[in-house]
């Protein structure tokens, strides 16, 4: 018997249709990437997290993953990240990227940013079917208050106008109802 070193040095052809099994173990012949964050939640002000790509297994050559971000932070207003290419060299068996909260005066709530694996390329590698991972960034605003202020003070009985103005404390993104 002979120890399988990850490398085809030969292939025959022959008069044969594979079946989905066979296509299977033959595709999933190389490394297989999947993501991780390092935390599950960052603070608004100044948090950060590591997106970790790692391999099943080391790769014969540098494998890149490119990572997409989605949710409801938004990037660059809410978030930085380092790069959107995670780098890992042949022998290694994971690489990283660090994204960075933005602190603001805005009460936004607690937002969500998903990272997902949107390529693999390099070292024969394949995305696995845990590609994506979450976390949140937690506001560190409270919710605005509001306070109404009436102009002017003092109006005439019967022809008299006044402006009613609610002003919140800070602002929000978050429709706010005075009462």
């Amino acid at each position: 018997l002979y120890a399988w070193d990850g490398l085809i040095d030969e292939v025959r052809i022959y008069d044969h249709s594979l079946s989905q099994g066979e296509i299977d173990a033959l595709v999933a012949a190389g490394p297989v990437a999947s993501l991780t964050t390092s935390t599950t939640s960052i603070a608004e002000n100044g948090g950060m997290v590591s997106v970790i790509a790692t391999l099943d297994a080391t790769a014969s050559a540098t494998v890149n993953v490119v990572v997409g971000f989605t949710g409801t932070a938004n990037d660059p207003a809410d978030y930085t990240k380092s790069g959107s290419t995670i780098s890992i060299t042949s022998g290694s068996t994971s690489g990283s990227i660090s994204v960075t909260a933005l602190n603001d005066s805005t009460y936004e709530g607690t937002e969500t940013v998903t990272a997902s694996i949107t390529s693999v390329s390099g070292g024969e590698a394949a995305s696995s079917t845990n590609s994506v991972s979450s976390f949140t960034i937690t506001d560190d605003e409270a919710q605005p208050t509001g306070t109404l202020q009436v102009s002017p003070s003092t109006i005439a009985e019967n022809l008299g106008a006044a402006v009613v103005t609610a002003v919140l404390s800070h602002l929000s993104v978050e429709v706010v109802t005075v009462n």
